[in-house]
């Protein structure tokens, strides 16, 4: 019978410690199923749960652990774990103030204790002005993470007294003792930070010690420091985001698709984003139609009617391949449509394949506040069709031209190719007040490349090798709705939605 393990682990974070440990769980029978890790002043903390898939007992691979840590200098447990099924409530508490003092939160801490409520998490939110029993220190930050039943904690103090803080970690000793923790308290040299930071977050139905391995040595490469771990809570996927920082300049482009044989090889998808106030705060989601929000080419459907589907579907696959000019493509198909009558639509209209989760989606992004926009190289017929059915905010495409209610295989006014794309975008960004760092643009094809290279958060969905090298996610799934992770939601998050 597997067995779950839990190993937490904390020390001075090296760059190659997260890839060797996960370099050696990947040489024995584990699984990974849950990740968190947090980084403060060059001190890494850990709680990794592991499950064991051997009838052999664990002790090899703790001795191969023990080696491990000990040539970094990190502190390490690995305890069985039992997960139970959980039926609790969630809350944020908020502190806010000029100083949050150690008085304040050991009043706040007995209190929370006496409702039973257990911390099982701490997050400063930075700030220049916002700062915190016996001993004379103040909290300049706290971290702390939880993982069943097992508490990891990074707290930076400033000790304010000219005497030595021999006697606090005596009683801090005692104290961890106590309550059989382990604790290191070292010397910090709080130094300015010149630094980019990042968001990296996989999504896939297995999250393997492979991949992370395989992972971290690559981030090892780019100098990219592991400074945070943090699973998403999901039904049916794994989700995590690694919290990155480098000092040096990132060529986003080149790493994602340096990543791309690790999307192909363990099926897991990537989203690169700036970790900045704009990461949880989009306000526009723009969506092309055709293979995105719908799950078939209009335009191969309407040629059916007609019958030049083989000639249309060779145009329209070479098209979204980049191998032909998109307008010149678009016209010559339209010009095999000739005399398609306007009745024989109305069939396509009310028998369009919606992608699955497109519904889940418009309904959350929609509570959310989201503005949404659909910008088609197809025609305005079925877009306008699918605004009114969904309530979607704006929606543009191509005006087939009619005579007597039948096509005259021409087409009306400008096209929208993919550089009309990427303009309606700014100018809806614009007449919404939303800057280019909140929006969200996701596509399939070639005609999407410059509409997703504007967006804050350009998404590949399905999308044709051209595209996928060239945003900043590729999502995968047969799913639309998972794009709601790469927007930082949780599963328990859009449980409430």
């Amino acid at each position: 019978m597997n067995r779950q393990l839990l190993l937490s682990f904390q020390g001075p974070h090296h760059p190659e410690i997260l890839s060797r440990l996960g370099a050696l769980l990947d040489s024995w029978p584990v699984r990974l199923l849950d990740l968190h890790g947090l980084e403060q002043d060059q001190i890494f903390s850990g709680l990794w749960q592991l499950e064991w898939t051997s009838e052999q007992e664990p002790q090899l691979m703790e001795k191969s652990l023990c080696s491990l840590m000990q040539e970094f200098d990190m502190q390490f447990r690995l305890s069985q774990s039992e997960a139970q099924p959980r039926r609790e409530q969630r809350f944020i508490l908020t502190l806010l103030g000029e100083h949050l003092s150690t008085s304040l939160l050991a009043q706040l801490l007995q209190r929370l204790q006496q409702e039973e409520l257990l911390v099982h998490g701490l997050q400063p939110l930075e700030s220049q002005h916002l700062r915190v029993l016996s001993w004379p220190v103040r909290l300049l930050d706290l971290h702390g993470l939880e993982q069943d039943q097992i508490f990891s904690g990074l707290w930076q103090l400033e000790w304010t007294s000219e005497q030595e803080p021999q006697l606090m970690e005596k009683s801090l000793c005692s104290l961890m003792q106590e309550f059989d923790m382990q604790f290191r308290l070292s010397q910090s040299e709080a130094q300015p930070r010149r630094e980019q930071r990042f968001i990296l977050t996989l999504l896939g139905e297995h999250l393997s010690t492979s991949l992370l391995a395989q992972l971290l040595q690559r981030l090892q490469q780019e100098e990219l420091l592991v400074h945070g771990l943090q699973p998403l809570e999901s039904q049916h996927l794994r989700v995590l985001e690694l919290q990155l920082r480098t000092h040096q300049q990132l060529d986003r482009p080149r790493l994602l698709r340096d990543l791309l044989p690790l999307h192909q090889q363990h099926h897991v998808d990537f989203a690169l984003q700036p970790e900045s106030l704009f990461r949880r705060h989009k306000r526009l989601i723009v969506f092309d139609a055709d293979m995105t929000f719908i799950q078939c080419e209009i335009i191969n459907e309407m040629s059916q009617l007609v019958g030049c589907e083989a000639e249309v579907k060779v145009l329209t696959e070479v098209a979204m391949r980049g191998e032909l000019d998109f307008e010149e493509a678009l016209r010559a198909r339209v010009r095999l449509l000739k005399g398609l009558h306007r009745d024989d639509l109305e069939s396509l209209l009310r028998q369009l394949p919606y992608t699955p989760g497109v519904r889940r989606l418009v309904r959350v992004l929609k509570q959310l506040g989201y503005k949404l926009a659909l910008l088609s190289g197809g025609f305005q017929l079925f877009v306008d069709h699918i605004c009114e059915e969904f309530h979607l905010d704006y929606g543009f495409a191509n005006s087939l031209e009619w005579q007597d209610g039948r096509l005259t295989g021409e087409l009306l006014g400008e096209i929208v190719d993919g550089q009309r794309k990427a303009q309606l975008l700014q100018e809806i960004a614009a007449r919404e007040g939303i800057v280019p760092e909140q929006v969200v643009a996701i596509g399939d094809g070639a005609n999407d490349v410059q509409m997703l290279a504007i967006a804050g958060l350009g998404i590949a969905f399905n999308a044709k090798p051209v595209l996928q090298e060239r945003a900043s996610g590729q999502l995968n799934q047969p799913n639309l709705d998972a794009l709601l992770y790469f927007l930082g939601l949780s599963g328990q998050e859009l449980a409430n939605c």
